[in-house]
């Protein structure tokens, strides 16, 4: 896993510095009407603008959120008025020797195909206490959790495609984790994936993940 964080200037010390300038003003008022939708930017000094950015800047709330996913690497995004956060977890897709773009149409052995999906709040999953019945057909992939904890881990986030996206047949994805690299098409996330979860819940949202390959 890496973080990252592309720091600016608060915008409160950088005022002396944007004041008089037209085009760094005007992007500060569509930054605020992207973070406050609704805003009444006519009836705002310059001043004022810079004073509300800060002011969203300082809650922590981010303007936007977002997951791309290359193949190689899951990076969640956050945007707020005066930085970039960033964090990448290796992932994969797909089975070994499958993992490539070429191979997105090949059901239970490609990787996820490319295009835009929903990463919902409501379809994460903790695998639940199971009884020794349970375990024994979850081993011969039988039962809600095909596999185990060796091919999931103990959460998975059922994904869907958003309209546009090609998936060839395909379904059943999720981002989830397990013992070892590799899927039929979902994201693996193999031992990383707690950490994952972790971020997400904390969000609260839903998330859109954008899939594009090299």
């Amino acid at each position: 896993m890496s973080w990252q964080s592309r720091p600016g200037k608060s915008l409160l010390s950088a005022a002396s510095a944007i004041q008089g300038d037209r085009m760094a003003i005007d992007k500060a008022r569509r930054i605020l009407l992207r973070a406050a939708p609704g805003t009444e930017l006519s009836l705002l000094s310059d001043e004022q603008v810079l004073r509300q950015l800060s002011q969203i800047s300082a809650s922590q709330k981010a303007i936007e959120t977002s997951l791309t996913f290359n193949g190689q690497m899951l990076r969640w995004r956050q945007v707020f008025s005066d930085r970039i956060d960033s964090i990448s977890w290796k992932a994969v897709s797909g089975r070994s020797g499958y993992q490539s773009k070429e191979f997105q149409e090949k059901v239970d052995q490609g990787p996820i195909p490319e295009g835009e999906w929903l990463v919902a709040q409501g379809e994460y999953q903790q695998m639940p206490q199971r009884s020794v019945l349970e375990m024994l057909l979850n081993e011969v992939s039988r039962g809600g959790w095909p596999g185990g904890e060796s091919s999931w881990g103990r959460h998975r986030i059922w994904l869907h495609p958003k309209a546009g996206t090609k998936t060839y047949g395909r379904s059943g994805f999720s981002i989830h984790g397990g013992s070892f690299p590799g899927s039929a098409g979902c994201i693996d996330l193999v031992e990383q994936m707690p950490a994952f979860v972790k971020v997400f819940r904390a969000h609260g949202q839903d998330v859109n993940l954008t899939v594009k390959y090299a």
